[in-house]
């Protein structure tokens, strides 16, 4: 499971379709769809029911989007944090360069 699936699957919950959804994300649906069903199969889960009018949540998916979204937001902490340092880092370095 990658970071970007769980991201995806988010999206298609959040807008309720996963046309809307690779429109959001800049990629094209059939991407998106592939992308789901590759994480599906990897959990052994359904995460959505796939109908002729839209997608329906399973019961695992809403589990899933609750814990995924804060498994995201904890991740985006994390770089943020990483980001922080690293700059403070730069800032107390000093560095000269001659030829």
């Amino acid at each position: 499971m990658k970071i970007e699936q769980i991201r995806q699957a988010l999206e298609v919950y959040r807008t309720g379709s996963i046309n809307k959804a690779a429109r959001n994300l800049f990629i094209v649906q059939s991407t998106l769809s592939t992308s789901i069903r590759s994480l599906e199969k990897e959990l052994g889960q359904d995460i959505f029911i796939r109908k002729q009018n839209g997608i329906e949540v399973t019961e695992f998916g809403k589990e899933f989007f609750r814990l995924g979204q804060d498994m995201l937001d904890t991740y985006d902490q994390i770089l943020s944090l990483a980001a922080k340092k690293s700059c403070d880092e730069k800032k107390k370095k000093f560095c000269i360069s001659v030829y």
